[in-house]
């Protein structure tokens, strides 16, 4: 309780005893009136002794506390001052506790330059939101722990009380999640907001954007097919025993087998399962090689400063061509993105993206492989006496060799079709640039030779393999072995007497045709995806010939999975596969195409920009930026594994990390500034350095020094030498200057306040019954 004066609306002071309590339902300090002593001139005129009591009790409670706190911080300070260098100054104190302040760091990042508390105020008010938790205090602290102590949520809210104030103290594990619903469902909004505060922050054109995709794995051996189904069986045998009592005693296992044979209840169990919306979770191929665990993909968008712009979550089984045009169309819409040119590598560079790009008055510039080059390139194009040096900056000539040729190619799509019942048709006229580097030709090289030695020792050994388009194994022919050849020498025989008017006699003839058969492949490939320009006629009727193939392929995981188990049929009953000899033509293409590569690329369609060699050669090594984007969000943030599960706490899981390596980005722009360059892991390990002692000799009032002084007045041991540690000072000094942050060397709780100009800090009630159990069991 405290004595209070307070003026009313008529001009007079009245004199009121007040008490302060923690609401936990409002999530505020509530205030009531204990007792009112009317006018305070009239009080203290008529009852004096009585006024003076009340002064003297509560009056000056909190002026006694501060000038406590005051005394022990001046008597510490000059404790510290007249120390030797043998005295420990932490001699005398009963308690220490490290605490974080990483938190209140990027606070001022996120308040003042991204202004995201006003706009999620506005957001909140706008949208008519009912939340009864902090949404940018939550979005701010799993954001910071992202860069800083990257962890899932359930440790987040563990390790809260590590940090000053105990961030996430009035904020439950149900909240957090809420939370990320609530972000996913607004994510468009938020990435508007945030690329409109870039754009103030950061002078950028946005006429380069960086596109690529990557995937994240879950720590579970199951997809969305299973747990939706799951799901939905719980949900369908509760309503059934709400429905007829006599199910009540049957178990899941019964139940279930009741819903599978009837066919009411199988339609029913299907309309839950799509209620619950496209699976996200899925098995497909995995970048990092986890095609054991489902896995959601990532599609992201970058500036030429490395910000992202706007990200994308689909599911793991979708390919990556499918979801660029989408991006870019959002682009367009919702950030205004035009006379742009896309960057992208060369699993992007397909006919019908391209054409799709064009259409949207988007230029490309897109990776090829020199692998993929028609047989009339390799033949006529790649004579390095055409070729020219690449220029640098400055103009000089780099070791680097070019030559820009006219590339044009048509694509028929069977599963698209036009008014007139024909396939679409996809068609790009550009430009390829060819380079080429010696450095890059040795590297082939060696590894070509590499490959070969494996396929010869592979041969000698008549190894068993698998066919195999990388590796070494590419490189080898494969044929029957002798075992299986004698058992089916017969059945060979006769269907080469019979259906193959050039075949063989024998089957010695037979399985040389078969190797021979193997050796024409590549070729075969290549010319299918070398031609670069196709006949529509023929294209035609090669589609409707195939237009059942096509559509086949497209019925889901289950028709896959019933193909590949074809196939695997289709090996087992032709016998095993050895090693008979090398693909010679294949090891003579790959010698051919050492050292070279493709460049697409095309200029925003009417606009006026043009491309130069040098340009077109730099864009290319700038897609390292959304590389690194990735390696940032794979290795410092962990985002993956992924320890959330439903759709919406996926990509607000994602979101999350965005802001994360937005805020990043903007660091290092304003530590570049200052003339300091910092990677991601060392900004990491700046912020995880930033920590508070909270010292007190009785356990009520408590004094924080800055482990820099700390480690000065050499309180903490340390076995980095000085000189190092005094570089590392600087650094975090600029750091917190930069971002606006004031923080002396020794301070109360409230002087950190004003530093950080934060409304309130104050420990929680935890972190104080953490402080009175630990300082009762070392009081003496």
């Amino acid at each position: 309780m405290f004595l209070t004066e307070k003026k009313n609306s008529n001009g007079l002071y009245y004199l009121y005893l007040m008490d302060s309590s923690w609401d936990p339902a409002a999530k505020r300090t509530k205030i009531r009136i204990v007792e009112s002593f009317g006018k305070v001139d009239d009080f203290k005129r008529e009852k004096p002794a009585q006024y003076a009591e009340l002064v003297e009790k509560y009056g000056n409670k909190k002026n006694r506390y501060q000038a406590e706190k005051e005394h022990a911080l001046r008597k510490f300070i000059k404790d510290g001052e007249q120390a030797s260098e043998s005295l420990d100054l932490l001699s005398g104190v009963k308690y220490l506790m490290p605490q974080r302040i990483a938190h209140l760091v990027i606070r001022r990042l996120w308040t003042d330059t991204l202004q995201m508390p006003k706009f999620f105020d506005y957001l909140i008010s706008y949208q008519s939101i009912a939340a009864e938790y902090s949404i940018s205090d939550i979005a701010l602290y799993f954001s910071m722990l992202k860069m800083v102590y990257p962890s899932s949520y359930l440790e987040g809210m563990e390790i809260s009380p590590r940090f000053l104030g105990d961030p996430m103290s009035d904020t439950s594990m149900d909240d957090v999640y809420r939370c990320l619903h609530l972000l996913s469902d607004y994510k468009d909004s938020i990435m508007r907001h945030l690329n409109k505060r870039i754009d103030e922050e950061v002078p950028r054109k946005k006429s380069l954007l960086f596109f690529d995709c990557t995937n994240c794995y879950f720590e579970t051996p199951y997809n969305d097919i299973f747990w939706n189904r799951r799901k939905a069986q719980r949900i369908l045998r509760k309503l059934l025993r709400k429905e007829d009592n006599s199910l009540k005693d049957l178990s899941n296992k019964d139940l279930n087998q009741i819903i599978d044979n009837d066919p009411c209840l199988t339609a029913r169990l299907e309309q839950i399962i799509d209620s619950f919306g496209e699976p996200v979770r899925m098995h497909g191929p995995s970048k990092e090689k986890r095609n054991d665990l489902p896995l959601v993909s990532i599609a992201l968008v970058v500036d030429e400063h490395a910000i992202p712009i706007d990200f994308k979550v689909f599911p793991g089984n979708v390919a990556e061509t499918s979801t660029m045009i989408d991006i870019v169309r959002a682009l367009k819409e919702k950030h205004g993105i035009s006379n742009a040119i896309l960057i992208a590598d060369s699993a992007l560079n397909g006919t019908k993206n391209l054409s799709k790009l064009l259409d949207e008055k988007i230029g490309f510039s897109v990776a090829k492989s020199a692998l993929s080059f028609s047989k009339d390139i390799r033949n006529s194009e790649l004579n390095l006496g055409t070729f020219k040096p690449i220029k640098d900056e400055a103009g000089n000539d780099t070791s680097a060799l070019y030559k820009i040729i006219d590339y044009h190619n048509v694509k028929y799509d069977p599963s698209e079709r036009g008014q007139n019942g024909r396939c679409a048709k996809y068609a790009i006229d550009c430009k390829m640039m060819i380079t080429f580097s010696e450095d890059r030709r040795k590297r082939d090289l060696a590894v070509l030779e590499e490959n070969i030695s494996r396929a010869v020792l592979a041969v000698d050994r008549h190894e068993q393999i698998q066919l195999a388009t990388s590796g070494w194994k590419q490189f080898v022919l494969t044929g029957p072995s002798q075992q299986n050849d004698e058992t089916n020498k017969g059945t060979k025989q006769d269907e080469t007497d019979s259906g193959n008017q050039n075949g063989q006699n024998d089957s010695k003839g037979g399985s040389d045709k078969q190797v021979s058969a193997a050796a024409n492949k590549p070729d075969a490939a290549d010319s299918s995806k070398d031609t670069d320009t196709h006949d529509e006629q023929s294209a035609e009727t090669h589609s409707d010939k195939n237009d059942k193939r096509q559509k086949k392929n497209k019925q889901g995981e289950k028709d896959k999975t019933k193909s590949k188990d074809k196939c695997s049929e289709k090996q087992i009953a032709a016998g095993p596969q050895i090693a008979v000899a090398l693909n010679k033509e294949s090891i003579e293409k790959r010698r051919k195409c050492a050292g070279f590569a493709g460049i697409l690329f095309h200029e925003p369609p009417g606009s006026n920009m043009k491309l130069t060699a040098s340009c077109v050669s730099s864009l290319y090594h700038q897609l390292v930026q959304i590389e690194e984007c990735f390696k940032i969000m794979k290795s410092d943030f962990e985002i993956r594994p992924v320890y959330v599960r439903e759709k919406q706490s996926i990509q607000g899981h994602v979101l999350l990390c965005i802001i994360a390596l937005i805020m990043i980005r903007i660091i290092q722009r304003k530590m570049a500034k200052e003339g300091y360059s910092m990677t991601a892991q060392q900004l990491q390990k700046l912020l995880q350095e930033l920590q508070l002692m909270a010292l007190t000799s009785d356990g009520r009032h408590f004094i924080y020094m800055n482990t820099m002084e700390a480690h000065k007045r050499n309180c903490l041991r340390s076995a980095d030498k000085p000189g190092k540690k005094t570089a590392e000072y600087d650094i975090r000094n600029k750091l917190l200057n930069i971002l606006g942050c004031e923080l002396d060397d020794i301070s109360t709780l409230e002087q950190i306040r004003k530093g950080f100009k934060i409304k309130s800090l104050n420990r929680s009630e935890y972190q104080n019954a953490l402080i009175k159990k630990y300082y009762c069991a070392t009081a003496p």
